[in-house]
C-alpha cells in the first residue's frame, strides 16, 4: 500500500508539472506571435486594407490577439453599410466578446486536471503519511518498548 500511495504522489507530480509547463511554453508561443501580429493587423487597418488585416489575423492562429481581431474584423466585413454605426459596433464588440471568451476557455484547458490534482493530492500525502507515520512509531518505539519489557521480566525473575 505504501509503495501505491508513494506511484500516486510521484505521478500527480509529474502529471501537475507536464501541465503547468504546457501552459507556459503555450503563453510563450501565444506571446510572441502576438507580438508579430498585432503591428501587422494594425497596419493594414490604418491603410484601410480589412481583408488583408483579416488574412494576417488567420496567418496568426497561436496569437490571442489576433483571433480577437479577425472575430471583430470579419463582424465588421460582414456589417459594413448594412445598418447604423451604432448596431455595427455592437455586433463588432460582441463578435470580439464571443472570440475573447473561446480564448479564455482554450487558455483554461488543462487547468481543471491541475484542480482535480490539487484536490486529490493533500488525501493522497495524508494517506502517506499517516503510513509513514505508524511506520516510524513503530521503528522508533519498538526498541523501547521491547527494552522496558526486558527490564520487566528481569525484575519478575
Amino acid at each position: 500500500m505504501n509503495h501505491v500511495l508513494l506511484s500516486v504522489s510521484v505521478l500527480f507530480g509529474i502529471l501537475a508539472w507536464a501541465i503547468i509547463l504546457n501552459r507556459v511554453f503555450y503563453m510563450h508561443k501565444a506571446r510572441m506571435a502576438s507580438r508579430q501580429a498585432a503591428p501587422a493587423i494594425g497596419d493594414n487597418l490604418k491603410k484601410s486594407q480589412l481583408q488583408e488585416a483579416i488574412d494576417i489575423a488567420e496567418k496568426w492562429r497561436d496569437s490571442h490577439v489576433a483571433s480577437v481581431a479577425k472575430g471583430g474584423l470579419i463582424s465588421l466585413r460582414d456589417d459594413m453599410g448594412k445598418d447604423t454605426s451604432a448596431g455595427i459596433v455592437t455586433r463588432v464588440e460582441r463578435a470580439m466578446t464571443r472570440e475573447t471568451d473561446l480564448v479564455l476557455a482554450r487558455l483554461k484547458g488543462s487547468i481543471r486536471y491541475l484542480e482535480a490534482i490539487g484536490a486529490i493530492s493533500p488525501i493522497v500525502a495524508l494517506l502517506y503519511s499517516h503510513q509513514a507515520a505508524i511506520y516510524l512509531a513503530l521503528i522508533v518505539t519498538a526498541p523501547s518498548v521491547v527494552s522496558q519489557a526486558d527490564h520487566l521480566l528481569l525484575r519478575v525473575v
